[in-house]
């Protein structure tokens, strides 16, 4: 019995911090509700349920209204017709696995980790999750910056995994991250446009001139197209558009899924019989603004023709750029990269909106920085690189040196290919950008190698009795040894 106690207020202290119930409401639930009663029991003793839920549902305050004799008197009759303007009370819930219902308000589970009964620490094997009104977009990020970032490259947890089913465990774990990230911009929804505020019947109460009245709804109607246009006009020109340095392909393709999503909502407001009755006014009206708004429609039509096009193309892209995020060996990049750039190929022969060439040059220069993201994270995987054995380091050095000059090699194929294939004039893709941190993340690399090869020169040396050579290496290896220790950063 001190055990259930104990048990009791320890579940009661923490939805108490949670929610703001009190022990007395647990307590209260617990004697009036024999199934919540037994539900805590089952857990406390190891049987189902496993997992207990907890909410705080408002309801009306009751009070004891005795039946009066006769007939119902004046304040009897007012008693009851204020019942609805009583105090709301917030009434502790309790409900397990298979009875979980909706709840718009914050939700707490206290769930068991733990084979056998519940001990004397009860925090051992009982623990607490706070679910709220925007958990999917808080189980995104605790996915995608939390669990996914401590997932290991090389480590034994893996077992008998195979590298195949270590990617597939990865990417599947990306694509609900992305999933998620999806459903959260959907419940969030993008730009709602203005409603209308103005109500003809309350004017036409206050007015005997029918034409008037039809004249200041159709005034009404323009003032709030034009409050529309300017908001469309600002997602359409989408002026917050700021991508870091460094982003990766992953960025282009959230882009324009952001993109097409706010331009789908505006789309299907524009359709719902409210908004599409105040455009057939302001077309009865003939002003000047019917214009304005007719070129804007064609534009808003135009630019989610372009991001739906987009979308499907860049998706079929963005599977082949899973190994430039999971990827832990070099094969997995030299075998990706074909396949990248010969989609992009097809992108450009078929796609009708991205194969200009901004648009193609903004895509490969994020292909580049994730390749040297990627090869970062291969390099310094076995450890620090003054810590590696030499004959690895200059094997991955060289690696990385081979998967730039392949990515070179695939961008001048490409190039080639759209040249001789492609139907029309070939984008004007410019080297300069795209190439620029790829080129230098070569030449660092070839660096590395140099440097790495003379310490492991100098170190062969030492083994040898040569006179006159032994002060020179030892002055060689005094500097090494001070290089290496001093707060300099020896990476790419």
């Amino acid at each position: 019995m001190s055990l259930e106690n104990d048990l009791i207020s320890w579940i009661s202290n923490q939805i108490s911090a949670l929610i703001g119930s009190t022990e007395n409401q647990f307590r209260e639930l617990l004697s009036v509700d024999s199934y919540a009663s037994g539900r805590l029991a089952g857990f406390a003793s190891h049987s189902n349920p496993s997992r207990l839920f907890f909410f705080i549902k408002h309801g009306i305050q009751q009070q004891d209204h005795r039946e009066q004799p006769g007939p119902p008197t004046r304040e009897s009759t007012a008693m009851s017709g204020a019942e609805n303007k009583l105090p709301q009370t917030e009434v502790l819930c309790m409900t397990c696995d298979d009875g979980l219902v909706q709840n718009k308000g914050k939700l707490v589970c206290v769930y068991r980790s733990k084979d056998g009964p519940i001990g004397a620490r009860i925090q051992d094997s009982v623990h607490v999750a706070e679910f709220n009104k925007s958990m999917i977009q808080s189980a995104q990020v605790a996915l995608q910056e939390v669990f996914l970032p401590m997932m290991p490259l090389e480590c034994s947890i893996w077992g008998d995994c195979t590298e195949d089913e270590r990617q597939q465990l990865l990417k599947s774990m990306r694509n609900i991250s992305g999933s998620l990230s999806d459903a959260s911009r959907s419940i969030k929804g993008g730009l709602e446009l203005q409603r209308m505020e103005y109500k003809p019947e309350e004017l036409a109460k206050s007015k005997s001139d029918e034409n008037a009245v039809k004249a200041d709804y159709i005034a009404a109607c323009e003032r709030l197209v034009d409050v529309w246009i300017e908001q469309i006009e600002e997602v359409l020109q989408d002026s917050e558009r700021k991508d870091e340095e460094d982003s990766g392909p992953d960025v282009e393709m959230e882009y324009w899924r952001r993109r097409n999503q706010n331009l789908q909502l505006i789309s299907e407001q524009l359709k719902s019989k409210e908004l599409r009755n105040i455009l057939v006014n302001l077309n009865y009206s003939k002003g000047k603004l019917i214009k304005k708004w007719k070129a804007l429609d064609g534009r808003l039509t135009d630019a989610l023709n372009e991001a739906k096009d987009n979308v499907k193309y860049l998706s079929v892209v963005e599977n082949f750029t899973e190994p430039l995020y999971s990827g832990s060996s070099w094969q997995h990049l030299s075998d990706c990269i074909p396949n990248i750039m010969n989609n992009i190929k097809i992108m450009i022969q078929i796609s009708r909106s991205y194969n200009t060439g901004e648009r193609i040059t903004t895509l490969l220069v994020k292909i580049c920085n994730q390749i040297i993201k990627a090869a970062s994270r291969i390099l310094s995987s076995p450890g620090l690189i003054w810590a590696q054995p030499y004959s690895e380091l200059h094997y991955n050095l060289d690696c990385g040196i081979k998967i730039c000059d392949l990515f070179r090699d695939q961008y001048k194929m490409l190039v080639s290919k759209v040249a001789h294939q492609g139907k029309g004039k070939s984008p004007e893709i410019n080297e300069a950008s795209v190439f620029a941190r790829l080129d230098l993340l070569c030449r660092r690399l070839g660096k590395l190698q140099s440097l790495f090869t003379t310490i492991h020169q100098f170190s062969q040396l030492s083994r040898q009795n040569v006179d006159g050579l032994l002060g020179i290496v030892h002055s060689f290896q005094t500097l090494t040894l001070n290089f290496s220790q001093k707060n300099i950063i020896c990476s790419i």
